[in-house]
C-alpha cells in the first residue's frame, strides 16, 4: 500500500508500521489516534487512582467547584 511501511527486525519480523498521515483519509487519521488512546490507557492501568469522592471533595475545598455543583454531585 502506498504511503505504508514496515520496519522490520534483522529477522525480517515486522516490528513497526510508519504511515504518511499525509497521504491518508481524516478516518485513518482517527483510528490512529484511538489506537494511540488505548495504548496510554494500557500503560496506565495500574497506576494508583484517586476516589471519585475525593476528587470533588479536593475541587471544592479549592474553590474549583461551587457549592451547588458539590451539592449536586453528592458528598
Amino acid at each position: 500500500m502506498k504511503g505504508v511501511q514496515y520496519l522490520t527486525d534483522n529477522k525480517g519480523s515486522k516490528t513497526a508500521l510508519l504511515i504518511n498521515l499525509k497521504k491518508h483519509d481524516k478516518a485513518i487519521n482517527e483510528l490512529i489516534e484511538d489506537l494511540l488512546d488505548v495504548i496510554e490507557c494500557e500503560t496506565l492501568k495500574d497506576e494508583p487512582t484517586i476516589p471519585f469522592e475525593k476528587v470533588i471533595k479536593n475541587l471544592y475545598k479549592k474553590g474549583k467547584l461551587s457549592k451547588e455543583a458539590y451539592e449536586f454531585i453528592g458528598e
